[in-house]
């Protein structure tokens, strides 16, 4: 029998650990790049400088970017670029790193009106904001270009149990195997009663009552409900079991307007799957 985990996903490998490290290295390799070429055109170049005043040293601004970095790390992580397990668009990834960027620059910007040491061009923030938004974007771009192939091959997937047999669960189903960059795996499906006809999907595991049990018996890292006739009782007993099993859990919801009260949530060629636990799913149905 399968004990309990604290995480929805498998142990960290060493792998994935590495993969971490080597993405925050490489983050820092571009922050300190960007503040060269930075630096380059606004005092030896001059561009689009207004005046030519005697710049700081070289020293003071490399001094600055370990500031710099902590900060555009700290926001790269907060907006979950460091997060491997899930697929974004190319526009989701430049939306992120625009808005990790933007925020760690006003706060260097806000942090240079307090440091009298010597004076730091605004215009260098401004040349190192737009190249760090460029290599960050192209550098994740990439990284998820190799994320798709390595699931493609069927690599480290994520075992999920679908919840529900109709119309909905069917149509997700589909998106999931025509789409292996998505990393899942479909063990099976549950739904509120038996269903009749064939399923697609996969081998019907029991009804919603013998989810916590199945959570336990089976190899399951996450759960994706696509049932809107769910009720809210049945609903809340299944983000209990999978909290208690430490199951990460994604719905389908209702509507469409429901996303503004979720802070997480992957698209599956256009169908959103948000993320959930008992407290955001008690405070939204308040």
């Amino acid at each position: 029998m399968k004990t309990s985990r604290e995480t929805s996903a498998r142990p960290r490998s060493f792998s994935w650990h590495l993969c971490l490290l080597a993405m925050i290295a490489v983050d820092a390799l571009i922050i300190f790049d960007a503040f060269s070429v930075a630096y380059l055109l606004r005092f030896k170049y001059h561009l689009l400088a207004l005046d030519h005043f005697e710049p700081a040293a070289v020293d003071e601004y490399f001094k600055a970017m370990v500031v710099v970095a902590y900060f555009w790390i700290l926001f790269c992580y907060i907006f979950g670029l460091y997060d491997l397990s899930r697929h974004r668009s190319t526009i989701d990834i430049f939306h992120l790193v625009v808005k990790a960027v933007t925020f760690g620059t006003l706060i260097i910007l806000s942090l240079t009106y307090f440091y009298r040491e010597f004076s730091f061009s605004r215009l260098v923030c401004v040349y190192a904001w737009v190249l760090s938004v460029v290599l960050f974007s192209l550098f994740r771009i990439s990284v998820q270009l190799v994320r798709t192939e390595y699931f493609r091959r069927g690599r480290h997937h994520r075992n999920v149990i679908i919840v529900g047999s109709r119309t909905l669960a069917r149509f997700l189903v589909d998106k999931i195997r025509k789409q292996p960059e998505l990393g899942y795996r479909i063990v099976g499906i549950v739904d509120s009663a038996v269903p009749t006809g064939d399923l697609s999907g996969g081998p019907f595991l029991g009804t919603t009552s013998q989810l916590p049990h199945l959570l336990e018996s089976h190899d399951v890292d996450g759960v994706l409900i696509a049932h809107p006739a769910l009720g809210q009782f049945e609903l809340l007993e299944i983000i209990q079991a999978c909290e208690r099993h430490g199951t990460g859990i994604r719905m389908v919801p209702p509507t469409f307007d429901l996303l503004g009260n979720y802070r997480d949530f992957e698209e599956v060629d256009g169908m959103p799957l948000v993320r959930v636990n008992e407290q955001e799913y008690r405070r939204v149905d308040d």
